[in-house]
């Protein structure tokens, strides 16, 4: 079985969510484009949203509903990353979205882990 190809308002969110654009980003999800899709990595929307600190964008996907909780090929979410990141805002913002803060990853650790070993103090209070 083979994936559906990306539709024009697929590709539109791919690009909205790489430059950053929340206004774009939410033209594509009125055009109908899958919140949930995914790359050749596994990776949704939101999580690559969360990778590359794009705020406003997660914040328009997670009020369109997307799953904060997606896991990657690696067992990588978007609430997981934050805790890499450390992005205090990133992780306000996805909060709403109702994450699962017992979620592990592939090491089999929480978001916090990676915040602690980082010295992210914001990120871990």
């Amino acid at each position: 079985m083979t994936a559906e190809p990306p539709t024009p308002a697929d590709l539109a969110l791919s690009d909205a969510v790489r430059r950053g654009d929340a206004e774009a980003a939410r033209a594509a999800l009125r055009a109908g484009a899958d919140r949930e899709l995914r790359d050749e990595q596994g990776r949704t929307p939101l999580l690559l949203a969360a990778l590359a600190d794009r705020v406003a964008v997660a914040e328009v996907l997670v009020a369109a509903g997307a799953d904060v909780n997606a896991q990657d090929a690696r067992d990588d979410s978007a609430w997981l990353v934050t805790g890499v990141t450390g992005s205090v805002a990133m992780m306000r913002a996805l909060l709403p979205g109702g994450p699962d803060v017992t979620l592990t990853n592939r090491f089999g650790g929480v978001s916090v882990i990676p915040a602690s070993e980082r010295g992210h103090v914001a990120y871990v209070r």
